[in-house]
């Protein structure tokens, strides 16, 4: 109990000490890391939620979703941003292409945010076909 309870204090103490140093949610959690003393306790894993997941609460809480980017505030839908990315980049094969290549090289964070755009502007298509084939299968 008492290594739950220090855990706790310590995501949220040191969270709070950084956001108040200027930092936003996504680098304190890329930053924040457990003292051995608590890492190596097997009751503190990452079961429900990983340190990265509980610092971005913990900032949250305090200081809402805000990341300090204006860009942020009023973003496009996923459907929308998905295909303008697609479209910067090249096309879905090219995303696909070098995607592929990135995955051989072990960067598996930045390839699956990447590829979420190229399933955002899939998923209306392939919706629109399974609505298609349905209605084809119905008559």
């Amino acid at each position: 109990m008492e290594s739950q309870r220090d855990l706790y204090k310590y995501i949220h103490d040191q969270t709070i000490r950084l956001a108040n140093l200027g930092l936003t949610p996504d680098e304190i959690a890329e930053k924040l890391k457990l003292p051995e003393k608590l890492d190596k306790v097997w009751a503190n894993r990452g079961y429900y939620g990983t340190l990265k997941h509980n610092v971005k609460a913990v900032y949250n809480f305090y200081l809402g979703y805000f990341n300090g980017n204006p860009s942020d505030l009023d973003t496009l839908p996923q459907e929308e941003s998905g295909a303008k990315y697609i479209e910067y980049m090249g096309g879905e094969k090219k995303v696909i292409k070098r995607a592929k290549l990135d995955y051989k090289k072990g960067e598996y964070r930045w390839v699956a945010q990447v590829l979420k755009h190229v399933v955002t502007w899939l998923t209306p298509k392939i919706q629109k076909q399974k609505i298609y084939w349905l209605m084809l299968m119905n008559n």
